[in-house]
């Protein structure tokens, strides 16, 4: 048997500037994937595009539903689907929205009921009702 984790090659097309990148991947977790299923995985969009389409969808569909209850907690959106998951930190909400869309690519995270989902160095406003 193969101690240690495999490590993959694989090419993508990078989402920002359209040219072809070598991606060195490795399976940290010891669970036999295919290069495929590991290209399959990464980000398609933009960080630019992926915050306007979070954002959008926090905004218009999931706001409404949270913001009078669960002020301080953070939701994570699958921007694809439209998917979303409620937790007490990042961590959770990720989690909660991975049991239900495990092929997610494409994240974005709010806090409810604030401008920023952290910060360094010092608090941040809350966003008004």
């Amino acid at each position: 048997m193969r101690s240690g984790p495999r490590v993959y090659l694989a090419v993508d097309l990078d989402p920002i500037n359209g040219v072809e990148r070598e991606l060195h991947v490795t399976d940290a977790k010891k669970r036999e994937r295919t290069p495929e299923e590991i290209v399959r995985r990464l980000p398609r969009l933009s960080a630019e595009e992926t915050a306007r389409r979070g954002r959008d969808i926090y905004r218009r569909d999931i706001r409404h539903q949270v913001i009078d209850d669960h002020v301080g907690k953070i939701v994570t959106i699958d921007i694809e689907s439209g998917q979303w998951a409620l937790g007490d930190n990042d961590l959770e909400s990720n989690q909660k929205l991975r049991a239900t869309c495990p092929e997610a690519t494409e994240l974005w995270a709010e806090r409810v009921g604030y401008v920023a989902v952290g910060s360094i160095g010092g608090g941040f406003p809350k966003r008004d009702k």
